[in-house]
């Protein structure tokens, strides 16, 4: 099984990019590589090998963080590896436990696979691992401490100004794939051109 690789990218094909180390080329489930990396560029990345009677698939991750939570919502019955996947990349671990914590079905409902009833049955399977997401640090969800900060007042900015919570989620997840580190300010100011669009 590979379960780490690190290698120079050789093609970016959205959801895949190929990442070459020692002569060969590894095709990797990335969901939105093309936003977040470039050819050329020296990247590690966290494999969980995928594997089924039809199919074999390397689904890669920033951080181990992420690949243990990928495999935690993998493991719940329904939720299928592009559906944990999506999860995964919109909702660090810590961030999905404040979400579960504070019953925010809307939030899941932002990512791509989940209607309402998934959203609500997966609430009820994840208040009993909220414990596991919330012990994983923030550096290992793929950012600071301070980051986390600026993003959760983020959305409360946003809130505040009556933006409804389905909007709100859909603009932070969306700053959060494509933004570098941003104070909150010039966050807001992108976030208010964006969360109509």
């Amino acid at each position: 099984m590979i379960g780490y690789i690190f290698g120079k990218i050789k093609h970016i094909h959205d959801p895949h990019l190929l990442l070459l180390t020692n002569g060969v080329g590894y095709e990797v489930f990335c969901g939105s590589p093309s936003r977040r990396f470039q050819i050329g560029e020296e990247v590690e990345m966290w494999v969980h090998t995928y594997v089924r009677e039809d199919q074999l698939k390397l689904y890669g991750f920033a951080s181990h963080g992420q690949k243990e939570l990928f495999l935690t919502l993998n493991g719940i019955s329904g939720v299928g590896p592009k559906t944990a996947y999506n999860l995964v990349e919109l909702f660090p671990p810590q961030e999905l436990a404040r979400v579960v914590s504070q019953g925010d079905v809307k939030a899941l409902q932002t990512v791509p696979g989940i209607g309402r009833k998934t959203a609500e049955r997966l609430m009820l399977e994840l208040e009993s691992k909220l414990a596991q997401f919330s012990a994983i640090p923030a550096e290992a969800s793929g950012g600071t401490p301070s980051d986390q900060g600026v993003w959760s007042d983020l959305r409360q900015g946003l809130s505040g100004l009556g933006f409804p919570d389905i909007k709100v989620n859909r603009v932070v997840n969306l700053l959060k794939r494509e933004s570098g580190s941003h104070s909150l300010e010039s966050l807001m100011e992108l976030a208010l051109r964006k969360i109509n669009q």
